[in-house]
C-alpha cells in the first residue's frame, strides 16, 4: 500500500462511491498484480478458513500466507509460459 486518501480529498464521483459502499476513503497501491490464471482459494492454506467468498474481502494475510500465494502464482505462471 502506498497511501490512503480520505474521502474528503477525493473527486465528487469517488466520494459518492465511498458513500454508497460505506468506505472511509481510497487505498492507493504501489503495485498490483493480476493472477492469470486465477488461483483457486482451495489450493491455498486459506481453504481451511471458515470465511468464504465475499467474506474474504478485507481479510488480513500473514507474511507466510502471502508468500505461499505468491509462490503458487509464480509456479502457475511459469508452467503457463512453458
Amino acid at each position: 500500500m502506498e497511501e490512503f486518501v480520505r474521502k474528503d480529498y477525493l473527486s465528487d464521483e469517488e466520494r459518492l462511491e465511498c458513500d454508497l459502499m460505506n468506505w472511509k476513503g481510497a487505498i492507493i497501491f504501489k503495485e498490483l498484480y493480476k493472477f492469470e490464471p486465477p488461483i483457486p482459494i482451495k489450493e491455498t492454506s486459506l481453504a481451511s478458513l471458515r470465511a468464504k467468498g465475499k467474506y474474504l474481502h478485507g481479510f488480513s494475510l500473514s507474511s507466510e500466507q502471502t508468500a505461499e500465494i505468491l509462490e503458487i502464482a509464480e509456479r502457475i505462471s511459469s508452467t503457463k509460459k512453458a
